[in-house]
């Protein structure tokens, strides 16, 4: 009987260790990336490489990426799929976020969210770079795109705006609807999406009926008002009725 127990105690520290093994050698393969910063001039101004944390989700190297000085934009690959094929060949998705060229440590959020998305296409048979381009609110939301007959033209996969520059992206016809994804994320977790979202904003990110953007930052702001003024314009004859 001691013997039975000795050999499941070693089978079950072995298999432990397999485990461990595996998953060290999965996040060793999904977890180096190489990460070139660029200037305004379209010039390379710095190029290092960076090794995620999937227990943390944060790049080990946080405390570099937060000093980084001037960044028009970023690329990054992983390790691996470098050293299988060229930069160029391998399919890159463009976000435009809203930063100056010197705030780049307010992208950090959307680059260390890039491994957890990359593993997941990449265990797909799929692979892909992400770039970030600094360029501004007004850029983003007012800039022309995506146009087949001009190449010249950027085209980003990914655009950061304010819910009051969603309607004018619409109307260009510049967003494409999501309604398959939200009604995937309802079929996988069996909880509706607006149903998650302030009874007063779930409407910035649907029109005509299609969703078209999802919250990355909700600002919610208490508007104050005096009674005296709705009453005593109410006394006067004004049809004025309290905020909701």
């Amino acid at each position: 009987m001691e013997f039975i127990w000795q050999l499941i105690f070693f089978l079950l520290i072995y298999n432990i260790y397999v485990v461990n093994a595996h998953l060290n050698t999965t996040d060793e393969k999904y977890s180096k990336f190489i990460i070139e910063i660029y200037g305004e001039e379209d010039e390379l101004l710095d190029k290092f490489h960076l090794n995620y944390d999937f227990l943390i989700h944060k790049f080990e190297e946080d405390a570099l990426l937060k000093k980084i000085p001037t960044a028009q934009y970023i690329h990054i690959c992983n390790e691996n799929d470098l050293k299988e094929k060229n930069k160029e060949d391998i399919e890159i998705l463009i976000l435009w976020d809203t930063n100056k060229i010197n705030e780049f440590y307010k992208s950090l959020p959307y680059l260390n969210a890039y491994p957890n998305w990359y593993t997941n296409i990449k265990k797909q048979g799929k692979t892909f770079c992400f770039r970030i381009d600094n360029v501004g609110w007004k850029r983003n939301a007012y800039e022309e795109i995506c146009d087949s007959k001009n190449k010249t033209i950027a085209c980003p996969n990914l655009i950061i705006v304010g819910t009051t520059q969603l309607t004018y992206r619409y109307q260009k016809e510049d967003v494409a609807n999501i309604n398959k994804y939200i009604n995937n994320y309802y079929k996988k977790n069996g909880v509706s999406f607006e149903s998650l979202l302030n009874k007063y904003s779930s409407n910035d990110y649907r029109i005509d009926n299609n969703w078209l953007a999802i919250p990355v930052l909700i600002d919610l702001r208490i508007l104050k008002f005096n009674e005296t003024t709705f009453d005593y314009c109410n006394k006067k004859g004004y049809d004025l009725h309290y905020p909701p």
